[in-house]
C-alpha cells in the first residue's frame, strides 16, 4: 500500500525536507491523531498497517526521519537531539496541537521518550514497540557516523543481525 506523502521544511542551524505520511478520514471531525516515529534504518511505511487501520477514524502523521528513505540526508551527527528539534518542528508544520497518541519503534522509543518527558502535556498516550530508553550503535557505525561525508560514501552500513 502506497500512502500519500508531503514535504515539509524544518528549519534549524541548517533546514532540512523531511517526507511526511499524513492521512485520515474524509470526514472530520477525527478522533484525534496518532503520530509514528520508525526505528534507526527504517521508514514511514513499516507502519502501513496501523495507517491503514487508524486512519479510517484518526489522523495518522508518520515522517521519514532525517537520513532515512524519502526524507534529506544532510551532513550532520545524526544525534538525538537533531531527531528530536525535527520531530518538534514537524509537529508545528504540520499543525498537531490538541494531545496526541505517540507510537515509537526502536530508536523512535528515545525520540517518544525524551518528547513525553520535556512536554507530557502534548500526549494523549505513548506506545512504545520494541525500545529502550537509550539506543547505542555497534562503535564501528558510531565512529563511521562521524565521518566526513565523502570519506564514508564507499561504505554501505547493514543493521542486520
Amino acid at each position: 500500500m502506497d500512502f500519500p506523502r508531503t514535504t515539509i521544511t524544518v528549519a534549524g542551524t541548517l533546514p532540512i525536507r523531511l517526507r511526511v505520511i499524513d492521512v485520515g478520514p474524509a470526514e472530520l471531525p477525527t478522533r484525534g491523531t496518532i503520530v509514528c516515529i520508525h526505528g534507526a534504518g527504517g521508514n514511514a511505511e513499516q507502519w502501513k498497517n496501523q495507517i491503514a487501520y487508524f486512519s479510517q477514524h484518526y489522523r495518522v502523521i508518520a515522517p521519514d526521519l532525517r537520513g532515512h528513505d524519502q526524507s534529506e540526508r544532510p551532513r550532520s551527527s545524526y544525534t538525538l537531539e537533531e531527531f528530536l528539534w525535527d520531530f518538534t518542528h514537524m509537529l508545528e508544520r504540520m499543525a498537531v496541537s490538541e494531545p496526541f497518541f505517540l507510537f515509537a519503534h526502536s530508536f523512535g522509543g528515545p525520540i517518544g521518550l525524551t518528547f513525553a518527558a520535556a512536554q507530557p502535556q502534548r500526549l494523549s498516550k505513548l506506545v512504545l514497540v520494541a525500545t529502550a530508553p537509550e539506543m547505542h550503535l555497534n562503535p564501528l557505525i558510531e565512529i563511521m557516523l562521524r565521518l566526513p561525508l565523502p570519506l564514508r560514501a564507499g561504505f554501505s552500513i547493514s543493521t542486520d543481525r
